[in-house]
C-alpha cells in the first residue's frame, strides 16, 4: 500500500507543469515536500481500501482522482497561469465554456499514461483477490482514518506554521510557481482551508443591521437629467513622476497631458493607493465596486472571487436598480489592461 501510494504521488509531480528534475531537487532539499504530498493519496488509498475491500480497486480511483486533478491543475496553469483549486470546482460550466472558445492543448500522452495506470490496477485487482475484511474491522477502520484525516488536516494542511515556515519557496506571491515546487496535492488541499471567509472579532449581525438602517435613507436624490457613469481601471498606470528619481521637464514629461485633464477646473482628481501590487488586480476591481476590502475577508492572501460565492450589493447593483444599464468589459492591451465598467442611462 506505501508503495502503491508513493507511485501516485510521484506521477503527480510528473504531470504538474515544470521540470520533473527541478522537482526531484527541491524535494532533496525539502524533504518535507514529498511526506506532505504523500499522505493524502496514502489516506486516500487506505480509507478506500476499507470500503470496497480490494486494494488494487482502491488504487484505481484514487490514482484516476489524484492524478486527472493534476492534469487539469497543468491545463489551467498553462492556459491561465493560474492553478487548479478547490473552489473551481463550482466554475465547471465556465470550464466547458472556456474549453469550447479556446484551443486548450491537452496533453493527450498524459492522459494516456492516466489512463493505463487505472487499467494496469484492474487487471491486478481482478487477478489478486484481497482476504475479506469482517464489517466490524472494516467500520473500525474507516472511522481510525476519518481521525486521521482530521488531525493532518487541521495541523498540516490548515497549519500557516507548515505552509509560511516549514516549506519555502522562490516566489511566494506567485501561486502557480508555489503549486509546481510544493506540489499540487498539498496547495490544493491548503487553499482547500484557506478560502473561508473569516468572522472578524467581536462581530454582531445585529449590529451591523443597525447600521445599515441609521445610514439608510428612503429620500430619492436621482436628478433630471441622468449622468453616464464609467469606470476606467488601468492596471498598469500609476504616478511615477510623485518619486523624486523622476525630474521630468515640461517637455519631456510623459503625464502632460493626463496632468492637464487632472489640472482642468472641470475634473476632481487625486491620488489613490490600491492594496494590490504586482497582481490581484482583480481584488481591486472588488473593492472599488463593492466597497469592501479584500484583504479584510480573509487574514491568508486570496481573492475575493474565491470566497465570496453569492449575489453581493456593488455600485452596478445600485445603478441598476435605478434604470441603468449596466456593462464591464476587461479588453486585453498590449503592456497593460483596462476595465471599463460602463453604467449607462435606459433610452
Amino acid at each position: 500500500m506505501p508503495i502503491i501510494a508513493m507511485f501516485i504521488t510521484l506521477s503527480t509531480f510528473y504531470i504538474q507543469p515544470g521540470s520533473s528534475r527541478a522537482v526531484l531537487k527541491l524535494i532533496g532539499e525539502q524533504p518535507l515536500i514529498l511526506l506532505v504530498n504523500y499522505l493524502p493519496p496514502l489516506i486516500a488509498l487506505i480509507l478506500l481500501y476499507f470500503v470496497i475491500n480490494n486494494l488494487f480497486y482502491a488504487a484505481a480511483i484514487i490514482s484516476l482522482i489524484f492524478n486527472v486533478c493534476s492534469l487539469v491543475n497543468r491545463l489551467k496553469i498553462e492556459l491561465r497561469d493560474d492553478p487548479f483549486v478547490p473552489r473551481d470546482f463550482q466554475l465547471v460550466q465556465e470550464a466547458i465554456n472556456t474549453v469550447s472558445d479556446f484551443q486548450v492543448k491537452i496533453k493527450y500522452e498524459l492522459l494516456a499514461l492516466i489512463i493505463l495506470a487505472v487499467i494496469m490496477f484492474l487487471v491486478i485487482g481482478h487477478f489478486i483477490k484481497a482476504k475479506k475484511i469482517k464489517i466490524r474491522t472494516r467500520i473500525i477502520g474507516c472511522v481510525l482514518v476519518v481521525i486521521a484525516i482530521f488531525f493532518t488536516n487541521k495541523y498540516i494542511y490548515s497549519s500557516k506554521q507548515v505552509y509560511y515556515n516549514k516549506l519555502h519557496v522562490s516566489n511566494r506571491s506567485y501561486i502557480s510557481r508555489v503549486f509546481n515546487e510544493l506540489g499540487f496535492t498539498y496547495c490544493f488541499l491548503y487553499n482547500l482551508n484557506s478560502y473561508p471567509v473569516e468572522k472578524p472579532a467581536n462581530f454582531s449581525k445585529e449590529e451591523v443591521e443597525d447600521l445599515i438602517k441609521t445610514y439608510t435613507t428612503s429620500e430619492s436624490a436621482m436628478p433630471e437629467e441622468k449622468p453616464n457613469v464609467i469606470f476606467i481601471m488601468n492596471e498598469a498606470f500609476s504616478d511615477v513622476g510623485m518619486n523624486d528619481v523622476f525630474t521630468y521637464t515640461s517637455e519631456d514629461d510623459p503625464y502632460k497631458y493626463w496632468r492637464e485633464i487632472t489640472q482642468s477646473k472641470n475634473s476632481i482628481a487625486g491620488h489613490i493607493v490600491v492594496p494590490g501590487f504586482g497582481g490581484g488586480t482583480a481584488n481591486t476591481e472588488f473593492d472599488v465596486m463593492t466597497g469592501m476590502q479584500t484583504n479584510m475577508l480573509n487574514s491568508v492572501p486570496t481573492s475575493a472571487f474565491r470566497v465570496v460565492g453569492k449575489n453581493t450589493q456593488s455600485i452596478a447593483r445600485v445603478f441598476a436598480g435605478n434604470d441603468y444599464q449596466t456593462l464591464f468589459m476587461h479588453p486585453g492591451i498590449v503592456g497593460s489592461t483596462i476595465d471599463i465598467a460602463y453604467i449607462n442611462t435606459l433610452v
